[in-house]
C-alpha cells in the first residue's frame, strides 16, 4: 500500500514498503514528466545524477529510479522523523536544548560540506529540506 507522504514542486511523495527482505520503507518521489519543460527534465536528469553519487550519513540515500507511463519514480531512504522546520513548529515557540541545536547545526554542516566536496552548491537548505536524525543521546544502539 502507498500513502502520499507530501508533495514538491509538482512532485509527489509517496511512501511504501521496500520489499521483506529490506523490512524498511522507501519514499518515491513521483514526477509526471508530461508536465515538464525541457530544462525540468534536465533539471530532474541531474538530480537523479547528483542523488546517485552522494552517499552520506546526513543525506538521504538513494536507491533507484524508474519510468513508469509517464511518471518518473526516485526511489529513496524513508525518515520517519520529520522535517526541521516541523520540528520548530512542534517547539511552539520554545527554544530548542543547545545540544539539539549543536546536533542539528553539525548534521546541516557535514552534508553541505560533502556536498560542495563534489563541486556542487545546494540551493535550498531550508527548515522543509532539512530531515534531522535523532539527537545523540536519544539513539538507540540499534537505530
Amino acid at each position: 500500500e502507498m500513502a502520499t507522504a507530501g508533495s514538491d514542486a509538482g512532485a509527489e511523495w509517496n511512501h511504501r514498503p521496500a520489499p521483506p527482505r529490506d523490512n524498511c520503507l522507501v519514499v518515491w518521489k513521483e514526477i509526471d514528466l508530461a508536465r515538464l519543460s525541457e530544462r525540468e527534465r534536465r533539471d530532474t536528469q541531474n538530480e537523479i545524477l547528483i542523488l546517485s553519487v552522494l552517499q552520506h550519513h546526513n543525506i538521504i540515500a538513494y536507491y533507484n529510479h524508474f519510468l513508469d507511463c509517464s511518471k518518473l519514480l526516485i526511489e529513496v531512504e524513508y525518515c520517519n522523523g520529520g522535517n526541521l522546520y516541523d520540528k520548530i513548529l512542534q517547539q511552539g515557540g520554545k527554544l530548542f536544548p543547545e545540544e539539539t541545536v549543536l546536533w542539528y547545526l553539525y548534521q546541516i554542516v557535514s552534508a553541505v560540506a560533502h556536498i560542495h566536496s563534489y563541486g556542487i552548491l545546494h540551493r535550498s537548505v531550508t527548515g522543509p529540506h532539512t530531515l534531522p536524525r535523532p539527537c545523540l543521546s536519544s539513539l538507540s544502539p540499534v537505530a
